[in-house]
């Protein structure tokens, strides 16, 4: 879901849009579909905002539902304008804006996966 997460975010970031919403979408094995949102308190472009939501989303899916998982997608919705309002205590967010624009910016001149976080590494086989 991270690397999904991470096209999401740049998606937004490339528009010059902030997601108020995020949304998964689950298909278990036996192809059941259920879909969940949560509604932020401030719309975001931030690709660790939109992983978090969608991972605790997704963990209550999980606990709902018991049933192996075959597909789990994430979207965003209800978008606008980006406004971040700064925060006198915690320039975090702040941050995170600047890093994931500068992981735009290297993946737009050398390609989606010329940089990736440890959690969107794909596992090497030793063999």
């Amino acid at each position: 879901m991270n690397l999904q997460v991470k096209r999401v975010g740049a998606d937004l970031r490339y528009l010059g849009k902030q997601a108020k919403c995020v949304s998964i979408k689950v298909r278990y094995a036996d192809f059941t579909t259920i879909t969940r949102q949560f509604t932020l308190p401030q719309p975001t472009n931030i690709d660790q905002t939109i992983f978090q939501t969608g991972t605790e989303l997704l963990q209550k899916a999980m606990t709902d539902n018991r049933l192996a998982i075959r597909l789990i997608g994430i979207g965003v919705s209800n978008l606008s304008e980006p406004g971040i309002q700064l925060s006198l205590m915690n320039g975090t967010d702040q941050r995170l804006e600047k890093l994931n624009r500068a992981v735009d910016r290297i993946r737009d001149k050398y390609g989606f996966t010329a940089i990736q976080t440890g959690r969107t590494m794909q596992l090497k086989s030793p063999h």
